[in-house]
């Protein structure tokens, strides 16, 4: 048997160690709960896609460094108006030609990206700088996408409808990233905490203008 003083020490070590990982765990599971809050859905999605929340918790944090480093812009209130009338020309466009409506408004997307100054990438990584404000979003984009990419040619009217109603979400609230956010109340943070403002939704000029958030097709597939 050891003196007491060597049993003694050997407690305090024991404890000692017994509380470093104790407090490891629940600095782990601290942050995993912190992300999950905040990236909602698009956490979900990537445990879906990566199949390990580790992996997910470690990708989620790599998004949160790399966003810290960038150095966004507004939009110049030409470049908003000159965004938004191509938007609704797109909107227009999907009654006549769907397809190419959802190609054009991928396009937006990104060139609107590169108007507020996110980095430039793959489209993927552009996704995934985005998800830091927005990764309700941006979540519900990518699914959409994914199913429509899933159908092919034979993707369904309704099904590239809803990705072109994600796509306006996304751009919607790009275009109003920091305009006149003052005056907006922080209720409207519709992303989660510490985001940008959930923007009012840009209206549609010509009220008899079909609107793919509801039915442009009328009497076609989603009527039927």
């Amino acid at each position: 048997m050891g003196t007491p003083v060597a049993v003694g020490a050997g407690i305090i070590i024991a404890v000692l160690i017994g509380a470093t990982i104790l407090a490891l765990v629940a600095h782990r599971w601290s942050r995993r709960s912190g992300l999950r809050s905040r990236f909602g859905p698009e956490y979900h999605r990537l445990v879906e896609a990566l199949g390990s929340e580790r992996e997910v918790d470690r990708e989620l944090a790599r998004r949160e460094h790399r966003h810290r480093s960038f150095e966004l812009r507004e939009l110049s209130p030409r470049q908003r108006a000159e965004f938004a009338a191509e938007w609704q020309e797109t909107r227009r466009e999907f009654v006549e030609d769907p397809s190419r409506a959802v190609t054009a408004v991928s396009d937006l997307v990104q060139r609107l990206m590169t108007a507020r100054a996110y980095p430039q990438g793959s489209v993927e990584q552009r996704m995934a700088d985005l998800s830091v404000r927005y990764p309700h979003r941006v979540a519900t984009l990518l699914r959409a996408q994914h199913q429509v990419q899933q159908a092919g040619t034979s993707a369904s009217t309704e099904e590239l409808r809803r990705l072109m109603r994600a796509a306006g979400d996304l751009i919607t609230a790009l275009l109003e990233a920091g305009h006149s956010a003052a005056q907006r109340p922080a209720s409207n943070d519709a992303d989660g905490p510490g985001v940008e403002p959930a923007p009012h939704p840009v209206t549609n000029p010509d009220p008899g203008t079909a609107d793919p958030a509801g039915d442009p097709t009328g009497p076609g597939e989603a009527g039927r």
